[in-house]
């Protein structure tokens, strides 16, 4: 399994970065993780063909996790290498409704011309496989619909929280991770974000093996704490960065 950060920041702009997104590609599936502005952008750039996506997976619906939804749908659609095979969205509860009301704002822009599209909003803690890739939903600390995932590679186990607060039911919901792909937004106390001292505090519950810092504002890049972190088999990727699985 190969992982590629698309983007590791915010809603916020950066020069030389998006908000995070994350590719995961296995033998048999192209997925995406969350898609914000710039994410096509990205995939060109690391010579992923937008068209070869399989599904992009929805953690939640704020502006940077989503808009770059918008001119995916689009490019689908362009004549001259129109989209042919499927394509999924998959997410929380409320995707479609979501999905629905761009298609009703963009009066006609989006909706498939040449592939079929498949929309699901996943259970939560159910197992779930996409083609050759094993996916459990579980409930994160963020909005009321937000979920997180974890990604089974053999008997590796991957997990994305998207964005996240500190929740102590993660001792139990996150047990066995060697991979933990999480939040770091601010240095200062944010509410359903996760500052070092609470990233601490979740690296203590669950001792992942390796754990890679998304979703940075630039001012949290400048903080001091985060050199303190690295101590803890803890990573700050940059943009295309990779892990091999």
């Amino acid at each position: 399994m190969r992982i590629v950060f698309l983007g590791t920041g915010t809603g916020i702009p950066q020069k030389n970065n998006y908000p995070t997104a994350i590719y995961v590609e296995s033998d048999k599936s192209k997925v995406v993780f969350d898609f914000g502005e710039g994410i096509m952008k990205s995939l060109i750039e690391k010579n992923i063909d937008i068209n070869d996506i399989d599904a992009v997976f929805l953690t939640h619906f704020h502006v940077d996790h989503v808009i770059g939804i918008v001119p995916l749908l689009f490019a689908f659609r362009y004549e001259a290498n129109p989209r042919k095979k499927t394509f999924y969205i998959m997410g929380p509860r409320g995707t479609k409704n979501f999905i629905g009301r761009l298609f009703k704002t963009f009066k006609g822009q989006l909706e498939p011309t040449s592939y079929k599209l498949v929309i699901k909003e996943l259970p939560l803690n159910k197992p779930m496989n996409f083609k050759d890739i094993k996916i459990k939903t579980f409930k994160t600390n963020h909005r009321r619909e937000s979920i997180g995932y974890i990604i089974y590679s053999g008997k590796k186990r991957i997990c994305y929280t998207g964005d996240t607060g500190y929740d102590k039911d993660y001792k139990k919901v996150l047990k066995k991770i060697d991979i933990l792909i999480t939040e770091c937004s601010l240095p200062i106390d944010v509410k359903n974000h996760l500052n070092p001292q609470k990233l601490i505090k979740l690296l203590e519950d669950i001792k992942p093996s390796q754990t890679y810092l998304v979703h940075i504002y630039p001012v949290m890049k400048r903080s001091a704490i985060v050199r303190h972190l690295i101590n803890r088999k803890v990573f700050i990727p940059k943009k295309y960065s990779e892990i091999l699985i």
